[in-house]
């Protein structure tokens, strides 16, 4: 009955299990139960389709916010070249509209304010609206005291300019705070925002997360809500999702950022639910190039990771993820379980879900070489060339500390077990 509930999350906030790891949404939906002093998984979902008190507890639980302040600085670089060099020309004594959602706790949109204020505008000159599903991070936000996790980049001058330390955090100055007003709201209601417009709109790190439904469904939203000069910024990682829509590169140093352009400009259609494309061989992975095959499948074991290793090399890739998927059922914590499916989806064609096995491997066994390497790869390949470097750095010196040794092979190690949620990177 946990898959019921799950399908009742992604109808009500877009939400793909599978993005995540629908064991970790289950033992988030169990955690629930537990709370209610509800034993049976069926009677849970009764009361989530009753009561929209306890469905809100549930949205909160699995949304956990993932953001920091500059995250990503490329963007708010890329935002305060088009402003000085297209907008402020073209719209003398307009004031420039923003919108950031989701919204989190409040740390994008506080960056843009900043990032507006450093490019000399002036506090009159522009407006930022926050919007997010949760009511516990939109509390935080509008309170804008935060902790050190916060601040995560090396340069911290913003910090100094426009915070004061408090006794448990940095307070934010009132001239950053007047300029974001936050918005309880669902990307995925019909009527989101309906009759408003922007020239700038910050949608990055969610999309990833819906389906292939929700995600055409907010592009759509996104269309409907930009102004016709305006820019939207999307995470680096779904800049392939906006292929074959309405929206075309804008440009500029930075990755990311999209405007609307002329019909004949239109890439790549939408990629299908489920992507097949020839996978590049790295660091001697076997897995081959999909193949459709006629021939029956011989039945073997179906919680063997060596047989899903045998048919993942065959090519029978589908077949493969099924009994790594079943292993997982039985074995939450197993390490090399998450890594040969994230190889197996990185053979799909499917680098996104590849990368949230990987990270799910290293959640559990932080010096785990191979996932670090395919990571690092899959970083690369979407842009993301710093964390790449990092993760390379990562594994130099965990081969350093092991004096230059091969690690030890996969299906030999043994992982402490983790059961903390994995936060959404929104």
């Amino acid at each position: 009955m946990t898959t019921e509930i799950q399908q009742l999350l992604k109808e009500t906030i877009g939400l793909d299990a599978a993005s995540v790891g629908r064991l970790v949404i289950d033992q988030i939906i169990r955690g629930r139960m537990a709370v209610r002093g509800v034993g049976e998984a069926s009677d849970y979902y009764q009361q989530l389709r009753a009561d929209n008190g306890e469905m809100r507890e549930l949205i909160e639980a699995v949304v956990i916010p993932e953001t920091s302040f500059f995250r990503d600085p490329e963007s708010f670089i890329g935002l305060t070249q088009a402003l000085m060099t297209t907008w402020l020309p073209n719209h003398r004594g307009q004031v420039l509209r923003v919108l950031s959602a989701p919204c989190s706790t409040g740390e994008e949109p506080y960056s843009i304010a900043m990032a507006l204020l450093d490019a000399g505008l002036s506090s009159e000159q522009f407006q930022i609206e926050a919007v997010d599903i949760s009511t516990r991070a939109l509390a935080i936000g509008t309170r804008a005291c935060y902790g050190q996790n916060s601040f995560r980049n090396k340069d911290l001058d913003f910090r100094n300019r426009y915070f004061r330390k408090e006794k448990d955090c940095y307070q934010l100055v009132d001239s950053v705070r007047k300029r974001v007003r936050f918005e309880q709201g669902n990307l995925l209601a019909d009527h989101f925002l309906t009759g408003k417009s922007y020239d700038v709109i910050f949608c990055r790190n969610v999309l990833i997360y819906f389906d292939l439904p929700a995600q055409k469904q907010v592009i759509q939203t996104l269309s409907r809500l930009l102004g016709p000069q305006g820019l939207l910024f999307v995470g680096a990682s779904e800049a392939s999702l906006l292929r074959g829509t309405e929206f075309v590169g804008a440009g500029g140093t930075a990755t990311g950022v999209y405007r609307r352009g002329d019909p004949k400009e239109k890439g790549m259609p939408l990629p299908a639910a489920k992507p097949r494309r020839k996978p590049k061989a790295v660091n001697g992975s076997r897995l081959p190039v999909v193949k459709v095959k006629s021939e029956k499948i011989p039945e073997l074991p179906r919680t063997d990771l060596e047989t899903a290793r045998r048919l993942g090399d065959a090519g029978h890739l589908r077949e493969a993820a099924g009994i790594c998927e079943e292993h997982l059922r039985t074995q939450p914590d197993s390490v090399p379980g998450y890594y040969l499916l994230g190889l197996i989806h990185d053979a799909m064609g499917e680098p996104q879900r590849a990368a949230d096995l990987y990270r799910k491997a290293l959640y559990l066994d932080p010096d785990h070489i191979e996932a670090l390497t395919h990571l690092a790869v899959l970083s690369a390949k979407s842009g993301e060339l710093m964390v790449a470097k990092r993760l390379q750095d990562r594994a130099g010196r965990i081969l350093q500390r092991t004096n230059s040794k091969s690690a030890p092979a996969a299906f030999t190690r043994k992982a402490k077990r983790r059961t903390d949620p994995i936060p959404l990177g929104i």
